[in-house]
């Protein structure tokens, strides 16, 4: 799944849930699936990188539909994912405002510039 068969973790409004690939998944047809109970986000093994990443942040945002009691219709959560997923391909850069580390450039540490 990630590059050196790392295990992925990923915080969802405070709880960790790890990333996973599922055989059961893609029996059921499904490329992924949140598991609250055991706090796991399956992916079926069989699909693409390109999908396992859409796959993944689909089923982020079925967690906060969830956690948060969104109540958002499935159709709404895929146009979501679809969405989020065309601008974090096309922006790279974007998600270094997020890795921003303000506090480093105050103590003078070479922080490349978000511009």
């Amino acid at each position: 799944m990630s590059e050196g068969n790392e295990e992925l973790n990923i915080r969802i409004l405070g709880m960790n849930f790890g990333v996973e690939e599922s055989d059961h998944v893609a029996m059921t047809g499904l490329d992924g699936l949140v598991h609250f109970g055991s706090r796991r986000i399956l992916v079926s093994p069989g699909i693409t990188f390109p999908m396992q990443r859409s796959t993944i942040l689909h089923e982020i945002l079925e967690a906060l539909n969830g956690m948060m009691e969104l109540k958002l219709e499935h159709n709404q959560i895929s146009s979501l994912e679809s969405g989020l997923n065309q601008v974090l391909s096309d922006n790279a850069d974007l998600l270094k405002l997020w890795m921003y580390d303000e506090d480093a450039e105050e103590e003078g540490s070479d922080v490349e510039d978000l511009e």
